[in-house]
């Protein structure tokens, strides 16, 4: 059949089938009343006058938390009114008068407050959301070679629209819609794969001999599922009245195949249950990016994986195969946001291409050696070490001594200067602007990938024009003259005395003594390491990015984050308060010190919201 046809016919339908979404519980569909009204109003107001300094779910940011027992006035509807009345927002508190604090102060207590002191630390069970998850480019690609034996360089998803980024990864769920060219390219790598696997190879049966076998065996790895009864009459008389090839082709852009289920089955606890054959796929995706193997498809047969211990036994043995490291090697990178520095503008000519994709690989390497095959394998570690592992070619860029008789690749100690991965120039480069060096992007990228706290954007009025180079000033100078002003102090104060901590190392990662003939002052203070709204400020000064590491390394708020940035990744979403809460719960023995990396990636499974959902 021609592509374009196949394309005509096709489309309408797997628009429509991909459009679908979870269907609601009908026992809980509902009219709005007006208290729902009353709180979608509060909602509306707080996100434009609270949320930029409490965070948009009253975690607090430059202003205290709202959503705990820390927030003395929240206990009180009253007092909260007025505070709210006569103090905010501090910049303006007549924007807000007493009707509008009142509506602000009920969403408050009522969605923030009440629910964040209650139902974390109560609920013995966080669920997760229903969800039905579009495959990545990634575990796209991984699939179908997983299925079809193809040419070495064969990669389908290549040419696919890259997905869509929410807070830095590529894995948000909610994001992830069928437009029209998706379809469109589905349909032609679809075509594409078909006509040039082996299929006698990926098919594992005669074709010829039992054409029953397309459906029943390989249909069930394709589907990641057995297929309905529906299904199979549907594609066997496409086989009859097309043919194989057809067949497949259409069974590539079926939705069963595109999408990976997370619907569950409702139970009398009121919760949604993952079947087994959707516990196999969610275990195999989170660590390997790709469809089930034989193994999990067995235990899913005989209904093995509901059980809690199977499923951490086959999460054990999923992150100790080869291909869990490219998993790791990609989280590694957009935790980090680095990705980004392949596309980079090549002001400096020796910060080429090759050069960034050996910053990228640098990377990749150290956090899967600190994951896999490091001595302690810890969070630590990957903040702290003293050694980098790294191709000849950028340790002769960074002015390290390659080991010698070590090949292309190797461990390499550092110099003193630098600290694990805060020392890579995958993250200074990704943290400066293309002609300098930017002190505020680093401070950003410690509070925000390291520690997960967000600052609110800088008010409209404000000059946030980088900085013009001066040849009489160093990056230090010119930066705090520039957020010098009373306005900026209210966020810079947590930001600027993080990022001077890098000022060693210019735009290209490389390290400097001297900045426009002055001596560099790397010195820094983090403000409120753990808590930005702490009162009193708590300040804690050092002189070296290692001694910054350290002080990083210590914190419980970095390894929570860290752990909070792998569920964001591995589940697919944006991490709302409830996710914080499951992330937190799941993840309590490491915050405290107690585990290695991959063994925290192994215990998320076993939180209830792995297979439990609403």
């Amino acid at each position: 059949m021609r592509p374009l046809r196949l394309l005509l016919l096709m489309m309408p339908f797997v628009l429509s089938q991909c459009a679908k979404r979870p269907e609601r519980d009908h026992r809980s569909r509902t009219e709005p009343t007006a208290d729902r009204v009353a709180l979608e109003e509060g909602a509306a107001l707080y996100g434009k006058q609270c949320a930029a300094c409490h965070g948009p779910e009253g975690q607090g940011a430059i202003g205290p938390r709202l959503n705990d027992a820390s927030c003395k006035s929240c206990g009180d509807e009253g007092k909260l009114i007025d505070v709210i009345t006569r103090t905010m927002p501090p910049a303006n508190p007549a924007a807000c008068d007493k009707n509008c604090a009142t509506i602000v102060a009920q969403y408050i207590r009522a969605e923030l407050y009440l629910k964040g002191t209650a139902s974390c630390e109560e609920s013995s069970i966080v669920p997760g959301k229903r969800a039905v998850r579009l495959l990545t480019n990634r575990e796209y690609d991984n699939t179908v070679r997983a299925l079809f034996p193809l040419p070495d360089g064969v990669n389908p998803a290549s040419s696919f629209l890259k997905e869509t980024k929410v807070e830095g990864f590529s894995t948000n769920h909610q994001e992830a819609v069928a437009s029209t060219r998706r379809v469109e390219d589905w349909l032609m790598a679809a075509q594409n794969v078909v006509a040039q696997a082996n299929l006698d190879k990926a098919l594992g049966c005669d074709f010829n001999r039992d054409p029953r076998c397309v459906l029943n065996s390989f249909g069930t790895k394709m589907f990641r599922r057995p297929l309905t009864p529906a299904e199979s009459q549907h594609y066997s008389a496409l086989i009859s009245d097309k043919g194989l090839k057809p067949a497949l082709t259409a069974m590539l852009v079926d939705p069963a195949f595109l999408y990976r289920s997370e619907l569950g089955v409702l139970k009398d606890d009121g919760y949604y249950h993952l079947t087994p054959y959707e516990i196999a796929s969610a275990l195999s995706y989170m660590f390997l990016e790709t469809t089930p193997d034989e193994q999990l498809l067995k235990l899913a047969v005989d209904g093995s994986l509901s059980d809690k211990e199977i499923i951490r036994a086959q999460a054990q043995r999923l992150i100790q195969m080869p291909e869990a490291k490219r998993m790791t090697a990609q989280f590694a990178v957009e935790w980090l946001d680095v990705g980004k520095i392949a596309e980079g503008t090549n002001v400096h000519p020796e910060l080429d291409a090759g050069m960034r994709l050996n910053m990228l690989n640098e990377t990749k390497a150290m956090f899967n050696y600190i994951t896999f095959d490091a001595k302690s394998r810890r969070f630590e570690d990957l903040l702290t070490s003293n050694f980098t592992y790294l191709p000849t070619d950028l340790a002769r860029y960074y002015g390290l001594q390659f080991p010698a008789n070590a090949g292309d690749f190797a461990i390499t100690p550092l110099d003193g200067n630098r600290a694990g991965i805060l020392g890579h120039g995958s993250v200074l480069v990704a943290t400066s602007h293309p002609d300098q060096s930017s002190p505020i992007l680093r401070g950003l990228f410690v509070r925000d990938r390291l520690l997960c706290q967000k600052l609110p954007s800088p008010p409209a009025n404000l000059n946030i024009i980088v900085p013009k180079v001066d040849p009489n000033l160093s990056t230090r100078e010119r930066f705090a003259q520039h957020t010098a002003e009373a306005a900026c102090q209210n966020c810079h104060q947590f930001i600027d005395g993080l990022g001077f901590g890098f000022e060693n190392f210019d735009a290209t990662g490389r390290f400097r003594s001297m900045d426009n003939g002055k001596p560099v002052d790397n010195s820094g203070r983090i403000t409120n390491l753990n808590d930005l709204s702490q009162k009193p400020q708590v300040q804690q000064d050092f002189s070296s990015l290692p001694e910054l590491a350290q002080i990083l390394s210590t914190s419980p708020t970095a390894k929570e984050c860290f752990a909070f940035q792998f569920y964001r990744y591995s589940r697919g979403v944006a991490g709302q308060a409830q996710d914080r809460c499951a992330s937190r719960k799941a993840n309590q023995r490491f915050i405290e010190g107690g585990m290695t990396i991959a063994d925290m990636m192994v215990e998320q499974t076993q939180a209830p919201g792995f297979v439990l959902k609403k």
